[in-house]
């Protein structure tokens, strides 16, 4: 990763040592991290009967032969003598000591990580746990979601009556330093990782306001944390709203038997607030499940392109329940809207013209797998699929949603269930 590269650099221009020798060994660390991260592809890859875990997608999966492999892998380009040169002088001249094994997931995760592509990562079994706890929404730590955003990982949610709730720690903050460890280039799902901790344990983090550039200190004692994927609040006689905190559960139907449950208890209301603020998605499947009960039988929720640029699109279309389609609605939506949120609530505007109430959102408009690599080698969560709405537009941190109502959060305005936004969705409808 670049990041190691600068700092094995830095440690070299330090030493004492003859100009020649330091010229050679800063060669040979750039190109470990060049060459470390390619060669880590064919590792990762260059193996038979490597099943391909679909989690978040209807894509089959798929199983390589050694004769599909030799034809997807130019071994030209790749040199496993080098690789195993670098690693060889590294563990000769490095004055440290070495972990193997964090050496070679670092070249797994350089490799991932030189794509730019923030939603395709390598990850650890720890990692890839912590990753199925946050589909679930149970896990011990300070009760915060997170999102990875130019390059930073924002503090996106904060669960309520959390550990990070009770000590005042708002949304839109970056991660600095966890137990005074700088992690502002790390990976996502690897800060999750070192929040994450068991009941009663503390971790001292250090976050920054990208407004005003202050960091602030908090030490948070870990708890249980519990949440729900929706819950519905009452707000009026007629008005209740319906809060999704994410598209996913432990699994698919346990997302859906939530949802039916939830769409029989707003039956009784004539109006709906749709709260998608902070959700960041989940299953695509369940995006397209929730429309449904608002569109007609095959109205296009969603459009997928896929890999190969002269394939055509695939339409994704609704499947007809149509039991809230005759309410009153409203959405809100923030800039932490993604994902499977993004389109479900692009889906309803487009076809029923429900207004959305919020600011931008956040732009994610991609699917992806995850392989399990054999040998309890990690996982691999890659982009396999781009979405576009059913008006064809491209989801991107570019082109993401825009808001019919432009309506910015005023966290002093917040009062039970009721904030300014909330408020002008009561208004509108």
């Amino acid at each position: 990763m670049s990041d190691n590269i600068n700092d094995f650099s830095v440690n070299l221009h330090q030493d004492k040592r003859h100009k020649q020798k330091q010229y050679w060994n800063i060669a040979i660390i750039l190109l470990f991290g060049i060459f470390t991260a390619l060669i880590g592809y064919l590792i990762g890859i260059n193996i038979q009967n490597k099943n391909l875990v679909k989690i978040t997608s209807t894509t089959p999966a798929q199983i390589y032969g050694e004769e599909e492999l030799n034809s997807l892998v130019d071994g030209g380009i790749y040199d496993y003598d080098l690789y195993r040169q670098i690693v060889a002088n590294l563990k000769a001249n490095y004055a440290g000591e070495i972990d193997d094994k964090k050496l070679f997931e670092g070249s797994l995760k350089g490799l991932v990580d030189a794509l730019g592509d923030p939603a395709t990562v390598y990850m650890t079994e720890k990692e890839y746990a912590d990753f199925l706890d946050s589909l679930s929404g149970s896990f011990e730590g300070i009760g915060v979601r997170l999102e990875k955003k130019d390059n930073k990982v924002f503090v996106v949610e904060v669960l309520k009556d959390s550990p990070a709730q009770k000590l005042g720690i708002k949304t839109g903050l970056f991660f600095v330093k966890v137990n005074d460890e700088n992690v502002e280039n790390q990976d996502l799902h690897v800060i999750v990782s070192k929040v994450r901790g068991p009941k009663g344990s503390t971790v001292k983090v250090v976050l920054r306001d990208p407004g005003d550039g202050k960091d602030y200190e908090y030490s948070v004692v870990r708890d249980s944390i519990n949440t729900p994927s929706m819950e519905v609040v009452k707000l009026k006689e007629d008005t209740a709203l319906f809060k999704i905190y994410r598209f996913s559960d432990s699994t698919l139907q346990e997302w859906k038997d939530n949802w039916d449950r939830s769409v029989s208890e707003l039956s009784k209301y004539e109006k709906i607030i749709i709260d998608v603020r902070g959700n960041g998605g989940g299953f695509l499947e369940a995006a397209v499940y929730a429309s449904g009960d608002f569109l007609e039988s095959d109205k296009i929720v969603l459009y997928e392109k896929g890999k190969s640029p002269n394939t055509p699109d695939e339409i994704v279309p609704s499947q007809r329940k149509y039991r809230l389609a005759n309410k009153k609605v409203a959405i809100l939506a923030d800039q932490y809207t993604a994902s499977a949120a993004e389109i479900f609530i692009g889906a309803l505007r487009h076809h029923k013209g429900y207004k959305i109430i919020g600011v931008k959102t956040f732009g994610k408009g991609t699917v992806q797998d995850v392989i399990d690599l054999p040998g309890n080698n990690g996982y691999l969560k890659v982009t396999i699929k781009y979405w576009l709405l059913p008006n064809g537009k491209k989801l991107d941190s570019e082109n993401s949603i825009e808001p019919d109502i432009e309506e910015k959060l005023n966290t002093d305005s917040i009062n039970g269930n009721y904030d300014n936004q909330v408020n002008q969705a009561i208004g509108l409808l």
